[in-house]
């Protein structure tokens, strides 16, 4: 199966260079459908670039602080614990963390 997802171009450029090996989402119901072997389309929201890569494997946990801290920074593409923390409170909400858990995709850019 193939998900199609819009990012930010700073989140893109990280992905299609193969940094951010780990794609931090909530583990809500459009994020269920994702199973390992199954396709990501990204696409920058402002450049409109796309990368495809495949999911190689699932993290589940119950908040983005776990998820951060059992990996280190440089798998999701940042220099910090901090700046990554920040990243995800602009997207989600505390409750929508503590109401649907989170979850990292592990990727493999596909070039």
């Amino acid at each position: 199966m193939t998900h199609y997802s819009q990012v930010s171009d700073a989140v893109f450029a990280r992905i299609a260079a193969g940094a951010r090996q780990i794609e931090p989402r909530l583990h809500d119901a459009s994020h269920r459908a994702i199973k390992p072997g199954d396709l990501i389309l990204f696409q920058a929201r402002g450049s409109k670039q796309e990368v495809l890569a495949k999911v190689v494997g699932l993290l589940r946990f119950d908040s983005f602080v776990e998820l951060f801290h059992a990996y280190p920074p440089s798998r999701f593409g940042a220099e910090s614990e901090r700046e990554l923390l920040s990243e995800m409170q602009r997207t989600y909400t505390p409750q929508q963390e503590s109401d649907h858990g989170v979850l990292g995709v592990k990727l493999h850019l596909l070039k």
